[in-house]
């Protein structure tokens, strides 16, 4: 391990003592914060976003479909760390500054509201759409598409939302505000677009982990993929040739996962999915998750997936957002 990177792994483990630490932050999440008036859970459903706002590596990116919570979910974890860490100053950027005052408005602003405990920890004299203090730490909410974004600001941490929508080289600006820190954590996460672009190309120099699933029929374990496990009753030819003119004569509704091994449908559940690292012996200092529908299972249906095949105009956006891929499979 190099020097460095044990010198990281050192700071995390002094905060240990404490009940919470950055390796246990989730279990303040769910103890604390409330959404919708009920408290914050994880649950199986988005039980791998606990496993990415957990991960103690100094850089931990996150290639995406659409729509899976991870922005609540980083959120959350940003607040749990501003209101339980000694230092946990906070820079969580997104494409635009209409896209962060949105984010203050629909998900800031109401998981403060609705969590008593960060109710008590807020200084009500430093709310507002750009800048929150809960406890001793600073939250400052910034977009990316202005030149002073990150001008007269120092943290230890920053989340970076959709990065492949964010001006690149504000996000390094945002980056070099951290130099300063003794933890220089950075989350990044966002649907994908093309390869060697922004969560495409963080990936490359990283350890990789995706989602391997074991059938419950015979054992199996093995890498799904939608392009070669889905099953469309009746349908013989790829996937791809499904399209918006031929799905009304299928029944796509019935599609189903099919394990390569027995042809039965593995039944996924989270409860037999592991995270499986490509190159473990690599030695960087960042991971990247994979989440793909296998690992949301129980939110990404196949008949979903099917359906949606044929209700993008480009089928690069529909890999980009339903799959969460960028790769060309055809």
């Amino acid at each position: 391990m190099k020097p460095e990177h044990a010198a990281h792994f050192t700071r995390i483990d002094e905060g240990a003592n404490s009940v919470y630490s950055l390796k246990n932050l989730s279990k303040y999440v769910e103890k604390y914060l409330k959404i919708d008036g009920a408290p914050y859970v994880f649950g199986e459903r988005y039980g791998f976003q606990r496993d990415v706002i957990d991960d103690t590596a100094r850089v931990t990116n996150t290639v995406k479909p659409a729509q899976i919570g991870l922005t609540t979910a980083t959120m959350a974890y940003v607040l749990a760390g501003a209101a339980s860490q000694r230092k946990f100053h906070a820079i969580y950027s997104l494409p635009s500054a209409s896209d962060a005052g949105k984010l203050v408005t629909t998900k800031l602003d109401p998981l403060i509201n609705g969590s008593p405990e960060l109710q008590r920890l807020l200084d009500k004299d430093v709310d507002n759409v750009e800048i929150k203090k809960i406890a001793d730490n600073f939250i400052y909410i910034r977009g990316s598409k202005s030149e002073t974004a990150a001008l007269s600001i120092s943290a230890d941490v920053l989340v970076a939302d959709e990065i492949d929508r964010s001006d690149p080289d504000t996000l390094k600006q945002f980056r070099s505000r951290l130099q300063a820190s003794e933890l220089q954590i950075i989350k990044q996460f966002s649907t994908p677009t093309v390869e060697g672009l922004g969560i495409a190309k963080e990936a490359e120099t990283s350890r990789r982990y995706k989602h391997f699933a074991t059938c419950f029929h015979c054992n199996h374990i093995w890498l799904p993929s939608y392009h070669t496990d889905i099953v469309v009753p009746g349908w013989k030819d790829q996937l791809e040739a499904i399209n918006k003119n031929n799905i009304k004569d299928l029944d796509y509704q019935n599609s189903h996962w099919q394990c390569p091994n027995c042809k039965k449908d593995p039944r996924f559940h989270p409860s037999r999915l592991q995270w499986v690292c490509e190159n473990p012996t690599d030695n960087y200092e960042a991971n990247t998750y994979y989440v793909t529908p296998v690992t949301a299972c129980l939110v990404l249906k196949p008949s979903y997936l099917v359906r949606t095949s044929t209700e993008f105009n480009k089928r690069s956006k529909w890999k980009n957002q339903v799959l969460g891929d960028y790769r060309d499979w055809e």
